[in-house]
């Protein structure tokens, strides 16, 4: 799985607000960007699933304290949350290193993660698990 990363500021601006406000030729140009990167994966056969978030102060963390549930609005403050993911079903970890790359942007933060199949690929070294890397 590959997820891209963003603060509340950079939801701001693709909003149209702060200082750092797009504007909607460039709120344009990245859609496209982004529906062209998402349909060359398609093609290729690598997306399984891709879907955008919401802004993080749309977000709701619960928790558990001394037993009672707890739920704190935009748990990520002005740090990162999640802005997107995309499933890709590749034949290695570079190859999906490689697709994440083009998702980067100055500053920002994409990670690549493999999503375990059974509870089996939970257990062990991370060096075990690399899936990926060694295919049964």
């Amino acid at each position: 799985m590959i997820s891209s990363y963003g603060s509340r500021r950079d939801y701001e601006a693709m909003a149209g607000v702060g200082v750092d406000a797009w504007s909607p030729e460039r709120w344009a140009e990245v859609g496209a960007l982004m529906e062209a990167f998402n349909r060359e994966l398609a093609e290729s056969g690598e997306l399984v699933e891709t879907r955008a978030f919401t802004s993080p102060a749309d977000t709701r963390r619960l928790t558990l304290v001394d037993g009672v549930p707890a739920v704190t609005d935009d748990p990520a403050g002005e740090g990162l949350s999640p802005t997107a993911y995309w499933v890709v079903d590749c034949p290695s970890l570079d190859r999906a290193i490689g697709i994440a790359r083009r998702l980067l942007t100055e500053g920002g933060t994409v990670d690549v993660r493999p999503i375990a199949g059974s509870r089996h690929e939970l257990a062990g070294s991370a060096e075990d698990r690399r899936s990926w890397d060694n295919p049964t």
